[in-house]
C-alpha cells in the first residue's frame, strides 16, 4: 500500500529527502545586515525538483508501507508514477530560518495525477491501465492473461529484437552523476544503482519457451548490456526480475 496522504492532517505526505531539488541562492547581506561572520539574508529562488529515470522508485519506496519492494504492486505503482510526474507536479514549500530561507516540504499531489482511480484496480488492470496509457493500444495476448507475477529469469531467456530501434540519449540518462564513476584505469562507465535494480523490471510475454519484452526494452537494454557496482565489486547480471504472465 502506498501511504501517500496524511487523513488526520488533510495534507500529502512530505517527500523532502525522497527528492533532489534545484535552486539559486541569493544574498543581499547590505539590506539584511548580516554580520562579517553570520549571514542571515539567503533567498532560494528558481526552485525545481530534478526529475531522473530514479525520482519515481525513491518517492515509491518512501511512502511504501509494505515490507518488500519486490512486490508486483510496489513495481506497478512506481511504473504508473514515472509516466505520469513531472518537474510542475510538485508544490515546494519554504519557511524563514534563522540563517535565511529554508526548505519545508515537498508535495506532490496524488490526487492530480489519478491515483484515487489507480490504487483500487486490480494488478492485472493496473498493467492493462500503464500499457494503454503509454501506448494507446493493448495487444490481444495482454488482455488474455488471467494473472501476473514478478519472476527471476536468467538474462539469456528474454528476447528484444529492437535495438536498433532504441534512443540512446534515452539509455545515457540512466547513467546519472549520483550513481554513475568510472573504475580506475578502465575506460567504462559502470552503474552503481544495484540497489534501484527493481526500477528496471520489464513487462514481458511468454514466446515458445522464452520471454519477450513488450514494456522496458531501454531498461531491459541496461540489465543486460550495461555492469553494475555492487559492494565495491564490477558485477554483470546474469538473472533479473521480470514481470510476466503467472506459471
Amino acid at each position: 500500500m502506498l501511504y501517500y496522504y496524511n487523513k488526520n492532517e488533510d495534507n500529502f505526505v512530505n517527500l523532502r529527502g525522497a527528492v533532489d531539488l534545484d535552486y539559486d541562492i541569493v544574498y543581499d547581506c547590505k539590506k539584511n545586515k548580516c554580520s562579517k561572520n553570520t549571514c542571515y539574508c539567503p533567498l532560494l529562488e528558481n526552485i525545481k525538483v530534478k526529475i531522473n529515470n530514479y525520482t519515481a522508485f525513491d518517492i515509491v519506496k518512501s511512502l511504501w508501507t509494505n515490507s518488500s519492494i519486490y512486490d508486483l504492486e510496489f513495481i506497478l505503482y512506481y511504473n504508473w508514477l514515472k509516466r505520469k510526474i513531472t518537474p510542475n507536479s510538485f508544490k515546494v514549500d519554504t519557511y524563514k530560518g534563522y540563517y535565511g530561507e529554508e526548505i519545508g516540504g515537498i508535495y506532490l499531489d496524488f490526487f492530480a495525477l489519478g491515483i484515487n482511480y489507480f490504487e483500487y484496480l486490480s494488478n492485472k488492470e493496473k498493467i492493462e491501465f500503464i500499457l494503454n496509457e503509454e501506448y494507446k493500444y493493448l495487444l490481444p495476448e495482454i488482455t488474455k492473461v488471467k494473472e501476473w507475477q514478478v519472476k527471476k529469469v536468467n538474462i539469456s531467456e528474454i528476447e528484444d529484437n529492437t535495438e536498433k530501434e532504441l534512443d540512446i540519449n534515452y539509455i545515457e540518462s540512466f547513467k546519472i552523476d549520483r550513481f554513475s564513476h568510472s573504475i580506475p584505469h578502465e575506460k567504462e562507465i559502470y552503474l552503481d544503482i544495484y540497489n534501484y535494480i527493481n526500477a528496471f523490471n520489464p513487462i514481458c510475454l511468454n514466446n515458445n519457451g522464452k520471454y519477450r519484452v513488450i514494456d522496458g526494452r531501454h531498461r531491459f537494454y541496461v540489465l543486460k548490456n550495461y555492469n553494475f557496482i555492487y559492494k565495491s565489486k564490477k558485477i554483470k547480471l546474469e538473472y533479473c526480475n521480470i514481470i510476466c504472465p503467472k506459471d
